[in-house]
């Protein structure tokens, strides 16, 4: 009933502000053209209705009150008009605009895009299409009654054509219905729906492929690493023993490759774990294990990197603390990860290794005093190849971003749990809890 919406919020359905609805509706130019040949709609008739522009303007305030007084007459109407204050005279005016325009310009994307928003305003506040259908023939019927009566010709055959168009359009409305009732716009909804999800499936097996492929090779490339990794610590490890008597700077220089190669196989183990684990292939044991003696094996082998840091490694777990139930071996490497974690990141002189029980469960945590973590970056830490800068100064381009994600992997493995708490300023505690062992 006019050219605009008086409603800023759309059902669902409505396109986004700014998408034009001819996209939308997927009114593209060949079914454009398509509908203006149908319809026989051309320039011909464009030059018809811009001579008609005189005769609409002089008539438009009077067919425009009849048009709304017929309206008025029907229950349904009368209530959605009258449902905010100013509606009509906003609509009004809107619908002046309207049938003015009809005799303004030729039959070009603007044009039918102007139209698909009159539709969309309508439902929007809720009309029904038989209203909105009539509403057309109503207006259609008032301006050849202005046009017979200001040219004098035609009188003998109105009625006959005002009878036309009264039944005809009925019989559109009713068309209209069986296209709703028999499913017709649920169906090309459905197909619509159906090519989305094929095009879907088709990029998510693409992207299931390009991942499969980069696992494979970076399977193959850490495999490949492992060898050589483990044949330069066990050289390092026979010269060590071999060269007691080597001077200190050259035996600190071997140590340094030592601790390299360490990390070098954590962060290889990290990633072939990572993948056995997603798979389901990685076998877990359950054992007892006696923590504070695991702790104190990670502090000698990672004592000298915090002291090489500048950092201090301190240990707070009691040998009178039950032994947790998991896998020992697994365990430990989650707690290394944890402490490279602190040591490389957090820029905190002293890390601590705490532990505690509150049965039935038992727990350790990794503990800094340094810049902590920003509530943002909490929920996404634990995301496979996800960095955290946690300071100004802090790199950590130089991570890969998977020792946090194979941490929370492996103790969920375990039938354990991995959580953050962080204070900017005060501390960051990573807690691991897993079941005490049954004695």
């Amino acid at each position: 009933m006019s050219s605009g919406s008086d409603s800023s919020d759309g059902p669902r359905g409505t396109p986004p502000p700014g998408r034009p609805l001819g996209e939308a509706t997927g009114l593209d130019e060949a079914q454009r053209a398509e509908r203006l040949g149908f319809f026989e709609l051309g320039p011909d008739d464009a030059r018809a209705l811009g001579a008609y522009r005189p005769l609409a303007e002089a008539t438009v305030d009077r067919i425009v009150s009849d048009f709304y007084a017929h309206l008025l007459r029907v229950p349904e109407l009368e209530q959605l008009l009258h449902a905010e204050p100013g509606r009509i005279a906003k609509l009004q005016g809107l619908q002046r605009a309207y049938f003015l325009s009809l005799s303004e310009g030729p039959f070009d994307p603007d044009y039918f895009e102007s139209r698909l928003r009159v539709g969309d305003a309508h439902q929007r506040i809720g009309l029904r299409p038989v209203w909105y259908i009539g509403a057309f023939a109503l207006y259609l019927r008032l301006a050849l009654r202005a046009l017979v009566e200001a040219t004098g010709d035609g009188a003998r055959v109105l009625p006959t054509v005002e009878a036309l168009i009264k039944a005809i359009f009925l019989d559109m409305s009713l068309a209209m219905d069986t296209y709703i009732y028999g499913g017709f716009v649920g169906r090309e909804a459905a197909a619509e729906l159906e090519r989305a999800a094929r095009v879907a499936d088709e990029a998510l097996q693409a992207r299931t492929e390009v991942e499969r492929l980069k696992d494979d090779l970076t399977n193959m490339v850490v495999h490949d690493l492992k060898n050589p990794v483990n044949g330069i610590a066990m050289m390092i490890q026979l010269a060590l023993r071999k060269g007691r008597d080597l001077p200190e700077p050259q035996r600190q220089y071997l140590l340094h490759i030592e601790r390299t190669c360490r990390e070098m196989m954590r962060l290889i183990q990290n990633l072939l774990e990572i993948s056995k684990i997603e798979e389901g292939k990685m076998p877990v044991a359950r054992e007892p294990i006696v923590l504070a003696e695991m702790v104190d094996e990670v502090a000698r082998e990672y004592g000298p990197v915090a002291e090489q840091a500048g950092r201090r490694l301190r240990i707070a777990v009691g040998t009178d603390l039950p032994p947790a139930s998991g896998d020992r071996a697994l365990l430990k490497r989650v707690l290394v990860n944890l402490v490279v974690n602190a040591l490389r990141h957090s820029g905190s002189s002293e890390v601590v290794i705490e532990g505690g029980s509150a049965p039935p469960d038992v727990r350790l945590e990794v503990v800094d005093y340094g810049h902590g973590i920003a509530e943002g970056d909490r929920v996404r830490i634990f995301e496979k190849f996800r960095t955290v800068r946690r300071s100004p100064s802090d790199d950590p381009g130089g991570d890969t971003g998977l020792g946090l994600p194979f941490c929370k992997l492996a103790v969920e493995r375990m039938g354990g749990r991995i959580s953050l708490a962080s204070s900017p300023g005060l501390n960051t505690v990573f807690t691991v809890t897993l079941p005490a062992a049954r004695t």
